[in-house]
């Protein structure tokens, strides 16, 4: 008689989570035959039978499992079907009773991300999946598979693109210092609400009056691109976005010559990417999002839209960001992280859960500045 236990691959969970039986109790297996799902923050792990003989399972879907504890008796010879069926009984551990609802941790993530209820799901056996929450929101799950990079939009006019700067303060500086280092990209001007820089220039590129301005300079083909240099005001920044597409100009991104982006990494437009950003692979990114310097977003992230993101954050594998969230600067993600729409998370957090659409996270540590005794 063997016990069937869950073997430690993932280095970065303690525990993990029995999604699913591929067996019936007192079920007849083969040596390596997988006989359940388990699913830890970091990976779906498929465990094998350690020998031929009939299973008897001590541990319901659902439950949260230990690593190198028994979770199911292995009867090698009919002698220890009774035994190993007694010792499972014995050990049975059952679903977690925390919530009525059951589901992967994948789709948990995946709801808190969307703001979506489970509960408001339509009863169904066994656990709830990620594909059922992404069949509920009536989206399609979005993944990276291209071994190129590849940067939305495609090919820029011949000679190059005129951009428009939609802003004209300190991440505008930013911006156009960007464009200033890729000869494809021209920026000719800027627009901005603050009649202080009417009639400036910043590096060289004139200020031309208000946002007003938008759809006449235009109509009158003074550019053929835009960028959104506002970074502080979320809401501000996807209305310009979404004001602009409504006219139908197209974005460029404004990514630094230092950034570096990865094999498989699906950009949309619109974004700004400074100094030394890392993009893993297969990362998928959408649109009009500002990530600052010395930003790490790992590999087979998924982010939505409209973020703005401080300097020096980073993100662990497969991590969920959806839209219009502001990062302050130095937050960490661990692996898995699902971080829901219009979050707002402070400087300094590290976040090892996922946070809620519409929620904030905060640091109460209190910061004190304190005079340094003189040496004696």
């Amino acid at each position: 008689m063997q016990p069937v236990v869950v073997e430690q691959s993932d280095l970065n969970s303690d525990s993990a989570v029995l999604v699913a039986w591929s067996v019936a109790e007192g079920a007849t297996v083969a040596r390596g035959e997988t006989v359940c799902l388990v699913e830890t923050t970091k990976a779906a792990i498929e465990v094998p039978a350690p020998a031929a003989g009939r299973i008897f399972p001590a541990v319901a879907a659902g439950a949260t499992v230990a690593f190198n504890r028994p979770i199911a008796y292995l009867a090698e010879t009919p002698e220890e079907a009774a035994a190993a069926q007694r010792l499972a009984r014995e050990l049975a551990v059952p679903a977690a009773a925390a919530s009525a609802v059951k589901a992967t941790k994948k789709a948990r993530q995946l709801a808190a991300q969307h703001g979506l209820d489970l509960a408001s799901l339509p009863p169904r056996a066994g656990l709830i999946s990620e594909a059922d929450v992404y069949a509920a929101l009536g989206k399609t799950p979005v993944s990276s598979t291209a071994t190129a990079i590849v940067v939305q939009p495609a090919p820029l006019p011949e000679g190059g693109a005129r951009v428009l700067v939609l802003g004209a303060g300190l991440g505008a500086m930013q911006v156009i210092d960007i464009l200033l280092n890729d000869p494809r990209l021209t920026p000719v001007g800027c627009l901005d609400d603050d009649a202080a820089t009417h009639g400036q220039s910043l590096f060289g590129v004139p200020v031309w009056g208000a946002l007003a301005l938008l759809e006449s300079a235009w109509r009158e083909g003074k550019f053929t691109h835009a960028i959104v240099a506002i970074s502080t005001n979320i809401a501000v920044r996807k209305n310009l976005f979404t004001r602009a597409r409504a006219l139908g100009i197209p974005f460029v991104n404004a990514v630094d010559p230092t950034a570096r982006l990865n094999r498989g990494v699906v950009l949309g437009s619109g974004n700004v990417l400074c100094s030394q950003v890392h993009v893993g692979v297969a990362t998928v990114i959408g649109d009009n999002n500002f990530i600052s310097s010395h930003t790490s977003i790992e590999h087979h992230n998924i982010w939505g839209s409209h973020n703005t993101v401080g300097p020096a954050c980073a993100t662990s594998s497969r991590a969920l960001v959806g839209d219009e969230i502001v990062f302050g600067t130095g937050i960490f993600l661990q692996p898995g992280v699902g971080i829901g729409s219009r979050a707002r998370i402070a400087s300094g957090a590290v976040l090892t859960r996922n946070v809620p659409a519409d929620h904030a996270v905060k640091m109460h540590a209190q910061f004190q500045i304190v005079p340094i005794p003189p040496s004696p």
